[in-house]
């Protein structure tokens, strides 16, 4: 079980020092995708690169 399995979509997290928007959940993976803030770019990363906000 993930330290981070709390995220939810519209969640707001730190990923390297940037503000994104967790637009999707992969609990069978271990990762999420977020937007960007800054920019709009959409990345999927996994759980343990995530700080939620």
């Amino acid at each position: 079980m993930s330290t981070n399995s709390s995220l939810n979509v519209g969640d707001t997290v730190m990923i390297r020092g940037l503000q994104a928007t967790v637009t999707a959940v992969q609990p069978g993976h271990g990762t999420v995708t977020v937007r960007f803030v800054n920019g709009g770019a959409t990345d999927t990363v996994s759980l343990s690169g995530v700080t939620k906000k």
